[in-house]
């Protein structure tokens, strides 16, 4: 008997069962080979819509799987109106690169790497509707953070789905919310 494997050497949901490495032992008990190349863009393209329809719908984590990593973006910090600093929330606020697959509007909890540290934080991918805006941005209060980084060009790294993007009252409803969803993503 032989398994027939997506071509990364993978097999089962989501390509997960197996080892990308071809001499690491398989969880089945028999020997697999990677399905034929012909494949290989009909796969390539259908991973790549699967994908997109993924992020498209919030299920970071799902998408992180497929990726083999998690979803990620760098781009230039920007300045921004610094209402969140005012409120003791501070963001980083950046434009999601042109041609990037853009997530669905929400909170997720992320990681941000700053000359070379990793930093936990949370990000919103939308609009902003509590304050009226029509650019899609992204905007992370990066906890544990303090520090200038107008014109750095950071990596913002999206892990899990929180909530939806909504819109509140007010900026301290915002802010009351941004608390309740760092408690969420990290317990804090």
């Amino acid at each position: 008997r032989r398994a027939f494997c997506c071509p990364s050497l993978r097999a089962g949901s989501a390509c997960r069962g197996c080892s990308r490495e071809d001499s690491a032992p398989c969880r089945w008990a028999f020997p697999r080979a990677a399905a034929p190349t012909i494949a290989d863009a009909a796969y390539t393209a259908l991973l790549t819509a699967v994908t997109t329809g993924v992020l498209e719908s919030g299920e970071i984590a799902d998408a992180n799987a497929m990726l083999g990593r998690s979803f990620s973006f760098t781009a230039q910090v920007l300045h921004g109106n610094a209402r969140g600093r005012e409120l003791g929330f501070p963001t980083i606020n950046q434009k999601l690169p042109r041609g990037l697959v853009v997530p669905k509007f929400g909170v997720y909890a992320s990681e941000v790497c700053v000359d070379g540290k990793m930093y936990r934080g949370i990000t919103n991918i939308g609009v902003r509707p509590t304050i009226p805006d029509t650019a899609v941005i992204s905007e992370t209060n990066i906890l544990d953070f303090s520090g200038d980084l107008y014109g750095e060009t950071l990596t913002v790294s999206l892990t899990r789905f929180i909530r939806p993007e909504r819109k509140f009252t007010d900026l301290e409803a915002v802010f009351t919310q941004v608390r309740k969803d760092i408690k969420t993503a990290y317990g804090q």
